[in-house]
Order: structure tokens, then C-alpha cells, then sequence
């Protein structure tokens, strides 16, 4: 007769798929940040890419807390909520950056 496994991650297959998820969620953001930092940009395009950042955490978050169902589910809407909120903010500051500048073209 085989031992069985006490191992809760073993056993529970949303815990690791909640792990994998964070962890693919970290390296995207990660790999984000390496494409805004290595490309050769001015300083506004980089500040321009940096703020479509906060929309793809919103995005990749939301995914995730709308799909798993775990025990630290309500965390993850708390971040994706503070997030969709920043995004927001994101958002209508490069629109307003984008017909601000409008006004300077003449």
C-alpha cells in the first residue's frame, strides 16, 4: 500500500495553478520593464510607454482574480480594483497629455 500524499499542494489543484499564475503574471510585468528600459527612446516616448504598463497589470489581474476561485481570492480583487482605478487615471492623463498637446502644434 502506497503512503499517502499529506502535501496540500499536491493535492489542490488551484493552489498551484494560483502560484503559476502569479508567477506569469510577474515575469509579463517583468518582461514589460525590460522593454521599456532597453529600447532607445526620448524620455517623453518612455514615460508614454511606462503609463500603458499600469493598463496591461489591470488587465492580467483581472484575469486572474475572475478565474480563481482559491482561498486569497478576495486579495487579488482588492489589487485588481486599486489597479483598474490607476489605470483609469492613466488613461485620461495621456489623454489629456494628447490634446494638451494639441493646443501647442499651432
Amino acid at each position: 500500500m502506497l503512503p499517502e500524499n499529506t502535501n496540500e499542494s499536491l493535492t489542490d489543484p488551484n493552489s498551484d495553478q494560483a502560484t503559476k499564475s502569479v508567477l506569469f503574471i510577474f515575469a509579463i510585468l517583468v518582461m514589460c520593464g525590460i522593454f521599456v528600459s532597453c529600447t532607445y527612446t526620448t524620455e517623453d516616448e518612455e514615460l508614454f510607454l511606462w503609463s500603458f504598463i499600469c493598463p496591461v497589470i489591470t488587465i492580467l489581474l483581472g484575469g486572474y482574480t475572475f478565474t480563481y476561485t482559491g482561498k486569497a481570492h478576495v486579495g487579488g480583487r482588492i489589487l485588481f480594483y486599486v489597479f483598474l482605478v490607476l489605470s483609469a487615471i492613466s488613461i485620461f492623463l495621456i489623454w489629456y497629455l494628447i490634446e494638451l498637446s494639441h493646443a501647442y502644434s499651432h
